[in-house]
């Protein structure tokens, strides 16, 4: 078996492009379905993927793609969202 380490050097990735790719992998089915449509970027996807748990990864892709938010304002929300949870 191969380390972390060992695989992003083998598919020339850095550390930090492998972290991103696995957290879109464990994504929410619709979220996948949304960021295969266009409705949000790769970037936005990513944020997603870090948010506490599926119900607030919803809310915010919801808020996400009916108020059309930018990167930035979904990066804010996903803040937001994690100091006001428990």
């Amino acid at each position: 078996h191969l380390s972390n380490d060992q695989l992003n050097e083998k598919l020339g990735l850095a550390a930090e492009d492998a972290d991103r790719y696995r957290r879109l992998i464990d994504l929410p089915p619709i979220v996948k379905r949304a960021l295969t449509a266009g409705l949000v970027t790769p970037e936005q996807a990513s944020l997603l993927a870090g948010t506490r748990n599926e119900t607030q990864c919803l809310r915010l892709l919801s808020l996400a793609v009916t108020e059309r938010w930018d990167t930035a304002r979904l990066a804010q929300a996903v803040v937001e969202s994690s100091r006001n949870s428990p």
